[in-house]
């Protein structure tokens, strides 16, 4: 049986594909992971949180997330925290996606990041798309605990700051 899938992204898209496909550029996340994939996973607040992160690196330059349950962990370049409402105004949809064979999901393995509810393909999703939904992040953050990570020194500022 083939599980239904979750794609968070910031993007209102018809069709979804590797970034590689649209960019033209190859990017390498980590040993295992690139852009020359989609991934989406079985987890709905998952594919959400990675949205999330996304955008997050995208338009507020984050160089890190990590989610543990409830707990949301940025790392933020120069102690730049954004402002809550600034994140809030975020776009993020979820795309609700059929497994379908002619997709060629794949499960993956990434001992790197641990996701165990992942799956990635090289296809364009289109017919495979379910539905698309834009996320309240206003209502999405409210369950969650943000905590920033930064290194100031010279300001002895703390390590980590909790929301």
């Amino acid at each position: 049986m083939r599980p239904i899938l979750y794609h968070g992204s910031g993007y209102n898209q018809k069709e979804l594909m590797p970034g590689f496909k649209r960019s033209g550029v190859i990017v390498r996340w980590d040993k295992t992971e690139s852009n020359e994939w989609l991934y989406a996973t079985t987890d709905k607040q998952e594919a959400i949180g990675q949205a999330f992160a996304s955008m997050m690196e995208k338009v507020r330059g984050i160089t890190r997330y990590k989610a543990h349950g409830n707990v949301i962990e940025l790392s933020v370049p120069e102690n730049r925290i954004p402002a809550r409402s600034d994140m809030e105004t975020l776009e993020i949809y979820l795309y609700t996606i059929t497994n379908l064979e002619q997709d060629e999901w794949v499960k993956n393995d990434n001992a790197h990041n641990k996701l165990l509810t992942e799956w990635k393909t090289q296809s364009t999703i289109s017919a495979g798309i379910r539905m698309q939904e834009q996320i309240d992040l206003h209502l999405w953050l409210a369950t969650k605990r943000l905590s920033f990570n930064f290194d100031d020194d010279e300001k002895q500022r703390p390590s980590y700051l909790d929301w």
